[in-house]
């Protein structure tokens, strides 16, 4: 039995090379190998979840993930309410907290990421108000296709503040310190999206990277063998297979 693991792919309508390449991989190491998935958020660049509205880009990647042995989507801050609009009628799991997996072996803690820097006191506060009712009402009155809208530019304008997500390592080096001290509090291995660090620490955290730079995913063997991969058409790549740190830049790799 395999696991993999993804965060922060952020498809849309617009991003059709990399909804290409992410599902190819979901059709040739997953659902070829009969192995389990589990995304660790932001699977979209924007969705806010209304009751039985599933666009069609959305619902097109959700019937290849449901063909995995087994498929779990932890929600993200770009990915909000996912249970609201699938109700009971997909067979991939989703939550919108933290969860401990027993794998290989070991105790994986895995969580998106947004909330392990408690010092961003103003984001928390707006992701309160996204998630509780202003945040259901105001998305009710707008509708799909608006919300999808205003959130994908609001996502673009966020990463092009932040030099972007090909302008540096990650989030910022506030937050992965965040994160390593998130981690070292935890006898869990922890494993965390949102970042869009790509890495393995010593604290026993893992950062699962994002499909902007990396194509990055991590897999775990029943027998306990780990590694972060990069997808490749020509062969994926072995990362890193211990705590040594961040990886580069694919350009520089």
């Amino acid at each position: 039995m395999t696991t993999y693991f993804v965060s922060d792919v952020h498809l849309g309508p617009d991003t059709f090379a990399r909804t290409e390449r992410f599902l190819r991989f979901v059709e040739q190491r997953v659902v070829a190998q009969h192995a389990d998935l589990v995304v660790v958020g932001d699977l979209f660049d924007w969705w806010y979840g209304l009751p039985g509205e599933v666009p069609r880009d959305v619902r097109r990647v959700a019937d290849v993930l449901s063909r995995a042995r087994s498929a779990l989507w932890i929600e993200g801050n770009h990915d909000v309410h996912i249970g609201r609009a699938f109700g009971d009628a997909s067979s991939i799991a989703h939550t919108a907290d933290a969860v401990d997996l027993e794998l290989g072996g070991r105790t994986l803690h895995v969580a998106h990421g947004d909330l392990v820097d408690r010092s961003q006191r103003g984001y928390l506060a707006f992701r309160a108000l996204l998630r509780g009712p202003p945040g259901r009402i105001a998305a009710r009155t707008l509708g799909t296709r608006v919300t999808r809208a205003i959130g994908s530019l609001a996502a673009r304008r966020s990463r092009h503040v932040q030099g972007g997500v090909d302008g540096h390592d990650g989030l910022s080096d506030g937050w992965l310190s965040a994160a390593r001290d998130y981690a070292a509090e935890r006898e869990a291995l922890v494993i965390l999206g949102h970042g869009h660090w790509l890495g393995w620490w010593s604290e026993g955290l893992i950062c699962l990277g994002d499909w902007f730079a990396h194509d990055s995913y991590l897999r775990v063997d029943d027998d306990g063998a780990m590694g972060l991969w990069g997808f490749r058409p020509e062969g994926d790549v072995l990362l890193r297979e211990g705590p040594a740190g961040a990886v580069p830049r694919r350009s520089a790799l």
